[in-house]
């Protein structure tokens, strides 16, 4: 069995959340890091609120070999918080709260 080094590898990282995909590719370094802000909002632009599930794929591609490993993880994110007076852009009586 083959040994390949990381030099000879490039990363990819999938993220799958409420229809919106994100594709990067890096270079295969030690201890890299990877920050994506979310905006809360769906491919739409609508705002997302509650929790919603996130998809994230890291693969591995390395040099002689045809084939991309990948690892899949879930998480869940929170979105945007509800209060009433965003509901349909009308608020509750203080009696109907």
């Amino acid at each position: 069995m083959k040994r390949y080094h990381l030099s000879e590898s490039i990363l990819f990282c999938k993220f799958l959340f409420k229809h919106i995909v994100l594709l990067q590719t890096f270079e295969a370094d030690p201890n890299l890091k990877f920050t994506y802000s979310w905006q809360r909002l769906n491919i739409y632009r609508q705002r997302v609120y509650g929790t919603t599930t996130a998809v994230v794929k890291v693969g591995y591609t390395y040099k002689d070999c045809a084939k991309t490993i990948w690892d899949v993880q879930t998480t869940r994110i929170s979105g945007q918080d509800l209060t009433v007076s965003d509901v349909g852009g009308w608020d509750a009586d203080i009696h109907q709260r």
